[in-house]
């Protein structure tokens, strides 16, 4: 299964980038997560923006790590 980026925009509108993969940090190091480390999002939860804050994200294509907004 494939896991993309969320990602907001300076209005707040928050979505899944759709060709920019999900990424994690082990240390300072940028890694994808396994789908066995995924868990769905516990009921109640909230997604909130972090302004000043670039999404990182693994481009399906290039393999680059950052998502350009």
């Amino acid at each position: 299964m494939t896991f993309y980026t969320v990602v907001a925009t300076q209005d707040g509108e928050i979505f899944e980038h759709p060709e920019y993969r999900m990424a994690g940090m082990s240390g300072n190091e940028v890694c994808v997560p396994k789908d066995a480390e995924m868990i769905p999002l516990p009921e109640g939860s909230r997604l909130f923006t972090m302004p000043g804050v670039l999404p990182v994200g693994i481009n399906l294509r290039s393999g680059s790590q950052f998502v350009p907004l």
